[in-house]
Order: C-alpha cells, then sequence, then structure tokens
C-alpha cells in the first residue's frame, strides 16, 4: 500500500541524500460497532475509536471504501473526523465499508490501519389476519352492531405511531370486478385501534353491506393483507 510508505532521510549515519524506508506502525483504531443491522429510513452513524478526538481532528487521514470501491461518505451522509452517518438508511446503502487510516504525528511517528464495518439491512415482514373470522361462517343480522378485528404482527417494521387506527387500510372488494374501494368513517362506519388491534365497525349494517371487506397493511416497504365475506339478512 503505497500510500503507507514514508520515505524518511538519513541525517546522521549516512551520506547526505541517503533516505530508508519507512513502515508507519500499526494504530490501534477499530469500530465501535462493526456490523450493524438497521431498517430502511434509519440514520446510521459509524464511529471509530481507540485515538483521542485531537488526534483524529489534527493528525488522521481516513479514505473509506464501499464493496470495495472508493467511496466519499459526504455524498450519501455526512462526513465526520472518525467516522460517518447515513441520514436516511436505504437498501443500497447496505454494504461493507472499510476505513484505510493513516495517522502522521510527525516524519519519524506515523502509523496506519484498516478497519471493517459491516451494515445491513433488517428485512421486514408482516403477519395479518382476521382474528375474529369464525364469527362471520353463519349470517349476520341486519341492523345488528358488528365489529372485523383484523391482527397485525410486525417484524422489523419501525412505526410512527403504534395506536394510529390508519396503520392499515379497510377495503370492499367488488367480487364482480376485483377492485377495491377504500372504505372512509362515517357515522354508520367507525375505524378504530382496541387492544392492539385494528377495527372495522358497523352501528347498524343492512343487507347491501354484504359484501368481501380486506384488511391491508403497506408502510415501510412492507405489504401484507386478508379479507373475509360477510353476509346480512
Amino acid at each position: 500500500k503505497q500510500w503507507y510508505q514514508r520515505r524518511v532521510a538519513i541525517t546522521a549515519g549516512g551520506k547526505k541524500g541517503d533516505c530508508k524506508d519507512f513502515t508507519p506502525t500499526d494504530c490501534e483504531v477499530k469500530p465501535k460497532n462493526d456490523n450493524i443491522q438497521t431498517m430502511t429510513g434509519k440514520k446510521v452513524q459509524v464511529r471509530l475509536v481507540g485515538e483521542v478526538k485531537k488526534t483524529w481532528r489534527k493528525f488522521a487521514d481516513i479514505t473509506w471504501l464501499k464493496n470495495n470501491e472508493l467511496w466519499d461518505p459526504q455524498g450519501d451522509g455526512k462526513e465526520r473526523f472518525n467516522g460517518f452517518t447515513l441520514r436516511n438508511f436505504q437498501a443500497e446503502d447496505a454494504a461493507i465499508y472499510v476505513g484505510n487510516i493513516f495517522i502522521e504525528m510527525s516524519e519519524e511517528e506515523n502509523y496506519k490501519c484498516s478497519v471493517s464495518v459491516t451494515i445491513s439491512l433488517k428485512e421486514g415482514s408482516a403477519a395479518i389476519d382476521i382474528e375474529n373470522r369464525e364469527n362471520f361462517a353463519s349470517t349476520q343480522k341486519i341492523g345488528k352492531g358488528l365489529v372485523i378485528v383484523c391482527d397485525v404482527q410486525l417484524t422489523n417494521v419501525d412505526l410512527d405511531n403504534a395506536n394510529n387506527p390508519n396503520n392499515v387500510n379497510w377495503y370492499k372488494v367488488n367480487q364482480e370486478s376485483g377492485e377495491d374501494t377504500k372504505i372512509e368513517e362515517t357515522d354508520a362506519v367507525k375505524i378504530n385501534k382496541a387492544k392492539g388491534t385494528y377495527r372495522l365497525w358497523f352501528d347498524s349494517p343492512q343487507l347491501d353491506d354484504s359484501g368481501t371487506y380486506k384488511c391491508e397493511f403497506n408502510q415501510e416497504g412492507v405489504q401484507a393483507s386478508t379479507d373475509v365475506s360477510i353476509v346480512w339478512a
């Protein structure tokens, strides 16, 4: 690695102009966390430890590689004197990052080392089901209040507000066209979240409310849905 090499003139015990190769000493820098798993949209901080702030700021130089290609942290985030920050992590940011570090304290006191940090994307998933599906196996009575309970279990998905009933969307499916019509709240239909589940309430359902209802989760790149058919008579 040529950029590690320094040639230091011999000022004593040799002829004028003589020089010798000088190889820096290995340094003891290491990443604070060398295996980072994160989710889309999150801020990722890579920090190196092993030297004091003054040394980092005044004497250190870091060259970064991303999957063996020269990489500039300023392009995708923010470079820091002892690492870098990715402000809005995306799938394409998942990679192996290598930092080549050279610390030049003086002409005769130099240090070098390399560090490696793996940043990977946590894959999100959603399991979704109608919790009270069995209740709708038989015909329901017109005018009697009814609730559809949708249970959503998330893995590696970070919601802004886990209690927001609009984390899922409700649809009525047209059996002939297959098209979905999104359901909005009215005086007769309510949408909320209670006891950890999402709920679609019918205050006084009528014959024309019969049909197939779908509960859908679609956030953070994770999509899942389930439906149930209900007949009122």
